[in-house]
C-alpha cells in the first residue's frame, strides 16, 4: 500500500520515441539545381545592393568631412 502511494505522485515514464531517419540530401535533379541557383543569385543581387548602398553612405560622409585625401 505504501509503495502505491509512493509511486502515485510521479506521471509514468513516457515511452521513448523513435528517432526520425536522417535525409541522406536532396537529389541533385536539374530543377532542383536551377531553383537554388536562382534563389542564391536573388539573395547575391540584394546582398551587393546593400552593399553598394553603405559604400555610397560611406562616400558622402567621408567627402562631407574631406576625409578623402586627394591627388
Amino acid at each position: 500500500m505504501t509503495q502505491r502511494r509512493l509511486f502515485a505522485k510521479y506521471p509514468k515514464k513516457p515511452k521513448s520515441v523513435p528517432m526520425k531517419k536522417e535525409k541522406e540530401g536532396e537529389e541533385w535533379t536539374p530543377d532542383n539545381v536551377f531553383w537554388r541557383w536562382l534563389s542564391m543569385t536573388f539573395v547575391n543581387f540584394h546582398l551587393l545592393l546593400f552593399l553598394s548602398y553603405l559604400v555610397e553612405i560611406w562616400l558622402v560622409v567621408a567627402t562631407k568631412y574631406n576625409r578623402i585625401i586627394n591627388d
